[in-house]
């Protein structure tokens, strides 16, 4: 199994975390990958076999073609068979909003055809990729030219931002009323620039950051989950295992066993070296 990732060009790297290709050449075991709940949106080009996701309420849906998959409030359950062939664009949280003029909770929670968002010349895109799938440095050319040519910053890019990242900072202890208050506008205000560019309430990405600072210490240390609980804000260490169960799936024990969240924004992680 080979996989690589590529980092856009620099004008692109606020918007789009990065490029990977996924790929192995015969048919191979089942391929199985758990996604937790992250607040970005994703592009998945796929050029190999179909492949089995679940949905929101967990029952499994075919994918064959390449897709869109908008930020989500729930996690998903991967699993492929056959040839798998995989290009990937990473967004940042609301990243994608710089290249489509769609108010970005409109797409939330679903799946979009390219051309519906990004317009016909995605499906040029599609074609241009499949040829050059042999060179994936051809491949990172290609999306860097397409995104260019559409990249256009929204109104009120900078302030939402500059507000995500305080709810980061602050592992989503600090409360939407002070980030807006900080920010000189008001709660309403905030909430409808959030959904307009985000998809998501701010109140949404500060669950979001609290959960993955709690991820990180429960896969990368051994702190007793009460104490991890207690570390990222919980109210209790069931409070945390409840929200594991929403953004992941699976328990704080079973994530640990698993190790396989170690980077949030790299989902295939575990297969860098493979």
């Amino acid at each position: 199994m080979t996989y690589q990732l590529f980092l856009p060009t620099p004008p692109l790297r606020s918007f789009i975390d990065c490029y990977w290709v996924l790929a192995t050449h015969t048919g191979s075991l089942p391929f199985e990958q758990r996604v937790p709940v992250d607040g970005r949106a994703d592009i998945m080009f796929n050029f190999g076999s179909h492949y089995l996701r679940s949905d929101a309420d967990g029952s499994p849906r075919t994918l064959a073609a390449s897709h869109i998959d908008a930020q989500r409030t729930y996690p998903l359950h991967i699993v492929q068979c056959g040839a798998i062939h995989l290009l990937g664009v990473r967004f940042h949280p609301g990243g994608l909003a710089a290249f489509t003029r769609e108010p970005q909770h409109y797409l939330t929670e679903h799946t979009h055809d390219l051309a519906v968002v990004l317009g016909r010349k995605a499906a040029v895109l599609e074609a241009q990729l499949y040829d050059e799938q042999a060179s994936v440095y051809a491949q990172a050319r290609l999306l860097d030219a397409f995104f260019m040519a559409k990249l256009n910053v929204p109104p009120g890019w900078q302030a939402a931002q500059d507000m995500l990242s305080q709810i980061y900072t602050s592992q989503g202890l600090l409360s939407i009323q002070s980030l807006s208050r900080d920010a000189g506008y008001s709660i309403r205000t905030v909430d409808r620039l959030f959904a307009r560019l985000f998809g998501l309430t701010p109140k949404f990405y500060a669950r979001i950051a609290r959960f993955e600072a709690a991820l990180g210490l429960v896969v990368a240390t051994q702190m007793l989950l009460a104490d991890v609980a207690a570390a990222a804000g919980y109210a209790d260490q069931a409070h945390m295992a409840r929200e594991f169960q929403q953004f992941a799936a699976q328990s704080p024990t079973q994530a640990r066993a698993a190790r396989q969240f170690t980077e949030m924004s790299n989902f295939f992680k575990p297969f860098e070296n493979a």
